[in-house]
């Protein structure tokens, strides 16, 4: 077989890998229901101008990327399913760019697109997170040509854009934004000859703009959210490590109820320290990351240092200044672990000798021991409703009089805001409820909450009282998104 045979071969393969990915992705964003987080930028984006949109932005602790995606779709009166197919275009953009380009054999390749990250977590659920893998496997496809001595000047304009893009996209990236960051500096800093005046002071300001405008995020999150601030060092000794790395293997830690862990309330109230079973799911899951970061340290010191640079700096995140450990979240990760060995294997002068036996087995065993926790969440997704809000507004339509005053208490409730449409979801004394406000105690525990003197119904997260619920729905994974609708008569006496 030529070389022109071959490679023809090799695109074919490429290219029908890549349109089942989209195939098979597309059909779980269909079956997937959208629940609160991902409602979240689409309402906000629906109700606020572009200046109210960016504050409540900095106060939720996220970056800007993905709400001014939406905002003209959302103003234009576009529906949700704008937002969805965004998320997975990204993701499969980003299928397609390591399948053409990636150094990886086509073995791994198939392996990286199987497991939880993107088989489910990048392509279907639609928040920030989805963007990331696009712009890295960008940035990797083009460091070759900003790597060496010779440098291509579109390749590094564009992997220093995607270096600011990759910021904006969730506070965890913030470390790895600013590496890259720094490395385009240093190119222009060692490769003076290559670029103009102009050219120099643009990278600068933009690298600048890119350094400063997390910072100003964090610091102005923290002085808009109670939740979101800086924790004292005894708060967090070793859960967020033990909870991040058992984070790979979720759905098969015994007693699993959900999709996170929130550290301060898991550690006070012990809803979330870690039992046995975690522990040895974190050890199964560190002990395969130490056996692929050791070959990354073999292949390239400069990457493995980097890349150790990006977890400390995440598992940093976690521990002082947002505490909630999402698998999305934790995935991060591991789009950044592809991104440092793409990196490495694309250099002239790696020794790829070393990529042998059990260290490249670990490579392998690691991308496969992602698949069935990503299985388990699609056929989840699949079988029963994500978030149960659409279950709960087709009850409240059928069931209860279109004037009846439906109320609620906790903000997990945007995706049925969602899904009523024009039916307004009430809150302290018959505020509509068009998105989260955070630090308001109505949506935190309902203290202080002025209810109607007259009979209305309360949509809960919990069923406090033992046969009181009217309807309560049971969502395919738990977040504190179950819920109950119930009666209060005159006087708030609670009935059916």
């Amino acid at each position: 077989m030529d070389n022109r045979t071959r490679a023809d071969r090799s695109r074919i393969i490429k290219t029908v890998i890549t349109v089942i990915y989209a195939c098979l992705t597309l059909y779980l964003v269909f079956c997937h229901e959208t629940w609160a987080d991902e409602a979240q930028p689409w309402l906000m984006a629906q109700e606020l101008n572009l200046c109210g949109l960016l504050r409540e932005a900095s106060a939720k602790g996220h970056p800007y990327l993905l709400y001014l995606l939406v905002f003209p779709f959302a103003k234009a009166g576009a529906g949700i399913i704008i937002l969805k197919i965004l998320c997975w275009l990204s993701a499969v953009a980003a299928a397609a760019i390591l399948c053409f380009y990636a150094p990886f054999s086509i073995w791994l390749k198939i392996l990286m697109l199987s497991g939880a990250p993107f088989l489910y977590f990048f392509p279907i659920i639609s928040r920030s997170y989805s963007l990331i893998p696009m712009l890295l496997f960008t940035a990797a496809a083009v460091y070759p040509g900003i790597y060496g001595d010779k440098i291509k000047k579109g390749f590094f304009f564009l992997y220093a854009a995607t270096a600011i893009f990759i910021g904006q996209t969730h506070l965890v990236m913030t470390g790895l934004s600013y590496i890259m960051l720094a490395e385009s500096l240093l190119i222009i800093k060692r490769k003076p000859e290559s670029f103009s005046a102009a050219e120099k002071t643009a990278c600068i300001t933009a690298s600048a703009a890119g350094f400063l405008l997390p910072l100003f995020q964090i610091i102005y999150g923290i002085s808009l959210n109670n939740s979101f601030a800086l924790y004292p060092f005894y708060t967090f000794v070793y859960h967020p490590v033990i909870f991040f790395f058992a984070g790979f293997l979720t759905p098969f830690i015994p007693g699993f109820i959900s999709d996170r862990f929130i550290l301060p309330a898991g550690i006070s109230t012990g809803i979330y320290n870690p039992a046995d079973s975690t522990f040895v799911a974190a050890a199964a899951a560190a002990a395969c990351l130490i056996a692929v970061l050791i070959l990354l340290k073999k292949l390239s010191r400069k990457d493995f240092f980097l890349c150790l640079a990006v977890l400390v700096s995440q598992l940093g995140i976690y521990m002082f200044v947002y505490p909630v450990i999402f698998p999305a979240r934790i995935h991060c990760f591991t789009a950044a672990l592809i991104f440092f060995f793409w990196r490495a294997f694309s250099r002239a002068d790696t020794d790829k000798t070393v990529c042998r036996g059990s260290l490249r087995a670990a490579l392998y065993v690691f991308f496969a021991m992602l698949i069935l926790p990503g299985l388990w969440f699609a056929c989840k997704d699949i079988v029963q409703p994500f978030s149960s809000a659409r279950e709960m507004a087709e009850a409240i339509r059928k069931n209860l009089p279109e004037d009846a005053p439906v109320y609620v208490q906790y903000d997990v409730a945007e995706a049925l805001v969602y899904e009523l449409g024009k039916r307004p979801l009430l809150y302290n004394g018959g505020t509509p409820l068009k998105y989260s406000r955070l630090n308001e105690p109505v949506l935190e525990s309902g203290e202080g909450t002025v209810w109607p003197k007259d009979g209305f119904y309360l949509v809960s997260m919990t069923e406090t009282d033992s046969g009181s619920c009217l309807y309560k729905t049971r969502p395919a994974i738990k977040r504190g998104e179950t819920f109950c609708l119930s009666y209060y008569g005159r006087n708030n006496e609670k009935g059916i």
